[in-house]
Order: structure tokens, then C-alpha cells, then sequence
């Protein structure tokens, strides 16, 4: 461990995340207003995807269950009957100043944690960068590929 902070587990208990619903709003009000542009034979065609779309990204902007990055690396998310998945960190997992998709393997299943700014405690969103800056490029390239 490069330093003590990093020796003890990171919980991550997220909330529902506003700024991710405004992206999804805005994102889906331009399609509209494209598909509008096109005609309104395009737009009645592609109102029900674009709708049944909306929704399923809608749905996602749920606050993310718990998570639990422990200084060995391994993540883990708990289940409804009280044993935890162990997850491994991907090196594709994505970490901006205002929004960390985690990408979480085990084997060759995937799951993808978007976490906002604005879902996050401000000293657990800074922790969490700072572990990934320093901690997730090394533990990503290690385990990066199909194991």
C-alpha cells in the first residue's frame, strides 16, 4: 500500500443521482426533437424504441447498490442473502472529475457502476478517485483480459 488511508476498506454507498437524470432528459429530448426533424414518419416509427430506451436509462439513474473497494483490490457488492459478490477492477473503467464508471469483472460477466459527483459524499467521491488514480491503473493492468 502506498499509504495508510489506502489500508482500510472504501465503502461507496451512492444516492440516486440528479445529474445523471438531467443527462438522460436532455440526451432523450434531442433524439426526440431529431427523430421530429425528420419527419413524422420517422418519429411515430421510432417513438417506441426511443421510449422503451428512455425508460431502461431512466431506471438505471437508481442509486447504485453498496460498494466496498478492500485494500487487496477486490471489490464487493452485497447480495439480498448476505454473501458479497467479489468483483475485480477492469482497466476500462472510466474516472472523470465529475463522473467514475466502474467496470467490475468476475470471470467473464461484467457490471458497469456509473457513479456521479452528486451521488457520492464529497469525501468519499475524493477518496475514491484518488484510490483509482493511484491504486486502479495498477490493479486494472494486471487483470486486464480474460482470465
Amino acid at each position: 500500500m502506498s499509504s495508510p488511508a489506502f489500508a482500510a476498506p472504501l465503502f461507496i454507498d451512492p444516492r440516486p443521482s440528479l445529474a445523471l437524470r438531467a443527462l438522460v432528459v436532455t440526451g432523450y429530448a434531442t433524439a426526440t426533437l431529431g427523430l421530429c426533424a425528420l419527419g413524422p414518419a420517422w418519429a411515430l416509427a421510432c417513438a417506441p424504441v426511443l421510449a422503451a430506451a428512455a425508460l431502461r436509462d431512466w431506471r438505471r439513474t437508481r442509486a447504485a447498490s453498496a460498494l466496498c473497494w478492500h485494500p487487496d483490490g477486490r471489490w464487493s457488492v452485497p447480495r439480498p442473502d448476505g454473501d458479497p459478490v467479489i468483483l475485480d477492477l477492469d482497466g476500462t473503467t472510466v474516472v472523470t472529475p465529475w463522473l467514475v464508471v466502474l467496470v467490475l469483472r468476475s470471470g467473464r460477466s461484467r457490471r458497469r457502476v456509473a457513479l456521479a459527483r452528486d451521488a457520492v459524499p464529497a469525501e468519499d467521491w475524493r477518496r475514491l478517485r484518488a484510490r483509482l488514480r493511484v491504486q486502479g491503473a495498477a490493479l486494472a493492468a494486471g487483470r486486464v483480459g480474460p482470465r
